[in-house]
């Protein structure tokens, strides 16, 4: 039974009939719905009036799989429902991805000045920004979807927009922010565009490397590396990628790469400020009867390293390490912080990379998917939030707390995945021993939602004894004016360089076991190599005159 527009309906009973389904969305006005003692299925309340009385109740409990309400309606409802015999029943908001009701909007496009000739329909779009709201009460946020837009549901009165790049001084936009008045909430559409221009000349690539899924012995296991430009140019150069070639067989990636043992390499022109680009590979984990053997809790160590590295203003994140720990099983669905369970507490108030994942395990495709994403704002800064890739066009918008990444009309076939990235910073407030956790849900369709794993990361200091140790490894001379001579008995895969606060100056991978490292761009101090080997990890203190 679905009910047309009726503008002023206040009540409506229809209860003890043989309706199954009962869709009220059109219905603005009603505060008094009736319709116990149906053999009801689902019912569709989403309609911007939140209800004083609201029975659904069914003649069997097991027929009713799905209530859709109003956001603000979502708690009241739930603990209406609250008993063991309604353990199936799915309250959600997500029937549809706009409020219910009658809202104004105001949608918009963000575009990079390329030519300095004022933006148009040839500039490219800038994904992923973030556009600002606040209405004076409330302050939320929108990301620039692949096509260059963005929208906000609001109702009457001021609503200010600003776009919030993660580095400011790189670009400037026009206007620098604006507000939009809407009078009443009457369905109005406004449209405020935004045109970025660079700031100056500003170099800075990004990279992330980013597991799919669990790796288990003998079996295949996925990753994906993502190149983001932060920087305001035009951006060539390559990605290198170190991995363990004696545990560890290449099978194919998405992209055409370069082959050398343990490591792989490949090529990129012409990236635009904000445009990224994700590399999917995969590789064979060994066996436990190969050799060497691969167990469950050895730890694999990728490092993927962006260049050029001489003229970017942030060479630290153009390195990403990932030691992932080898697992017997893993759920498809779950989440994952990139940096691991323990990192140093010289990172608190640094960015932690996530990872969600999520597959259709279902028997139909799934239309829709949301990944709705609640944030502990008592140990993570929502503020600094950066959507870094999705696999699928989606809207990511942030509320309160919670970050939802909306996959409308994704189709999602029978067993097929998809993922989104992201980074935030801890606050500076945490301290050595403390602990930040963080889980999902996924909603595929009217479904109930999965819940993914806890995300756990430590704060705490590391010890070089938690590595299997590589005793064969020299540096020298130390102290360096410059350039310091590093030689292992076997190839040496990796060499990253640490300051005195934990942060990563620089890598590089140099599939060699006799290499020169270059620190005359570094500033007088203490630094700490990392430097992993075929045959295990050295950690040297190295001093920079």
């Amino acid at each position: 039974m679905t009910l047309p527009y009726l503008p002023v309906l206040h009540n409506l009973i229809v209860a003890g009939n043989q309706i199954t389904t009962l869709d009220v969305s059109q219905c603005p006005s009603l505060f008094y719905l009736n319709a116990g003692g149906n053999p009801m299925e689902s019912v569709f309340a989403k309609n911007g009036s939140i209800e004083t009385f609201l029975s659904v109740f069914s003649i069997d409990p097991t027929t009713l799989k799905f209530i859709c309400v109003d956001e603000d309606q979502l708690a009241s409802v739930q603990q209406q429902y609250y008993d063991p015999e309604w353990a199936d029943l799915v309250i959600s908001s997500y029937c549809t991805f706009t409020p219910g009701g009658t809202f104004n909007t105001i949608s918009g496009q963000a575009k990079i000045d390329i030519d300095a000739n004022g933006c148009d329909a040839s500039d490219p779009a800038m994904p992923s920004l973030k556009i600002k709201i606040d209405d004076g009460s409330q302050v939320g946020y929108s990301f620039v979807n692949s096509e260059g837009g963005f929208s906000f549901y609001v109702g009457e009165g001021d609503h200010t927009l600003t776009p919030i790049f993660e580095n400011p001084t790189y670009f400037n936009a026009a206007p620098a922010s604006a507000t939009v008045n809407f009078p009443a909430q009457d369905g109005t559409v406004n449209t405020q565009d935004f045109c970025i221009t660079a700031n100056g000349s500003h170099q800075d690539l990004e990279v992330t490397f980013v597991p799919i899924g669990g790796a288990r012995p003998g079996f295949e296991a996925f990753y994906q590396v993502v190149l983001r430009n932060k920087g305001n140019q035009s951006m060539s150069g390559n990605v290198a990628i170190s991995f363990e070639e004696n545990v560890l067989d290449f099978v194919e990636a998405s992209e055409t790469l370069i082959q050398n043992p343990g490591n792989l390499t490949w090529n990129f022109t012409g990236l635009q400020p904000f445009g990224s680009q994700v590399v999917g590979m995969m590789f064979n984990v060994n066996a436990p009867t190969a050799t060497p053997p691969v167990n469950i809790n050895d730890v694999l160590t990728f490092t993927a390293v962006a260049y050029p590295l001489a003229s970017d203003e942030m060479p630290q994140d153009n390195t990403s390490v990932l030691d992932q720990v080898v697992v017997g099983s893993f759920d498809p669905n779950d989440k994952q912080c990139v940096e691991g369970n323990v990192v140093s507490a010289q990172k608190i108030g640094d960015y932690l990379h996530y990872v969600i994942n999520f597959e259709n395990t279902g028997t139909f495709p799934a239309e829709n998917v949301v990944v709705a994403d609640l944030i502990d704002t008592a140990k993570f800064d929502l503020s600094t939030f950066q959507l870094l890739s999705a696999s699928h066009p989606n809207s990511t918008r942030i509320t309160g707390a919670k970050v939802e990444f909306i996959f409308e009309g994704i189709d999602l076939g029978v067993n097929e995945h998809g993922n989104v990235v992201f980074k935030i910073k801890t606050k500076n407030t945490l301290t050595t021993g403390s602990t930040v956790t963080n889980k999902a849900n996924i909603f595929f369709d009217y479904n109930y939602p999965i819940e993914t794993n806890l995300a756990s990361t430590t704060f705490q200091n590391l010890q070089t004894g938690d590595f299997v140790q590589d005793a064969s490894v020299v540096v020298s001379p130390n102290p360096t004016s410059g350039m310091v001579r590093i030689k292992a008995d076997s190839d040496i895969h990796s060499v990253s360089v640490y300051d005195m606060q934990g942060r990563i100056v620089s890598a590089e991978l140099p599939s060699a076991n006799d290499f020169v490292l270059d620190m005359g761009r570094n500033q007088s101090g203490i630094y700490f190599l990392k430097i992993i080997t075929a045959k295990g990890i050295s950690i040297e203190k190295v001093m920079k005159k």
